[in-house]
């Protein structure tokens, strides 16, 4: 497999700051067009809330998709006042497609909560007993998952305006997301920013 694609760059050292402040930017230049729809799989009104705290609280362990007997789960980090048609960024992690886990964006995603977006990492599967392209499959998934009208109206979010912070292998899924596909980019599995953080980009098979 060979990917080439362009990416969004972060001069300097990978400060998250710096990171958060580039997502911020990128996702809010959404333009308004139809909702698209996907189905949910659970309600996420029944997972467990807790409050980390600084205007921010999350909702963890949030069941989105069930697949080949394997259940995903995400956890949301969302402002804490209640509000509606914020823009959303799904965070995906690292560890060489074959490890890694979503607690650890936690300070990004609370990062992003704070600053008023609605942040949502997700656990994808991994190799070698899920090999490619699983976690670009789960991934565009996600990103249809937050799109349904369930999700839409639980956690406040604008289904126009989704972008997509990775790190390492997360950073080659959101450049996958910000690639793959045809059509607008605010309906479906596609995703109106993706930023990449220390992502590997060419990849020969």
């Amino acid at each position: 497999m060979r990917l080439m694609h362009r990416r969004a760059a972060v001069a300097g050292p990978a400060n998250p700051l710096v990171i958060v402040a580039v997502v911020a930017g990128l996702v809010t230049c959404a333009l308004v067009a139809a909702v698209a729809h996907a189905g949910a799989v659970e309600n996420p009104s029944a997972a467990r809330a807790v409050t980390p705290g600084g205007g921010v609280r999350a909702e963890r362990d949030i069941t989105w998709r069930h697949v080949g007997g394997d259940t995903l789960t995400l956890d949301a980090f969302l402002p804490a006042r209640a509000a509606s048609d914020r823009p959303a960024v799904l965070l995906l992690h690292g560890g060489g497609w074959h490890a890694g886990d979503k607690a650890s964006l936690d300070p990004e995603a609370q990062r992003l909560a704070g600053l008023g977006y609605d942040a949502f990492s997700v656990n994808y599967r991994l190799a070698p007993a899920h090999p490619y392209p699983a976690a670009v499959d789960d991934v565009e998934a996600a990103v249809q998952w937050l799109r349904d009208p369930t999700q839409v109206r639980h956690f406040g979010l604008d289904p126009h305006r989704i972008g997509a912070l990775g790190s390492s292998a997360g950073a080659h899924l959101a450049g996958m997301l910000a690639t793959l596909g045809h059509g607008p980019r605010d309906r479906g599995a596609r995703v109106r920013a993706a930023v990449s953080w220390s992502g590997p980009m060419g990849l020969v098979d």
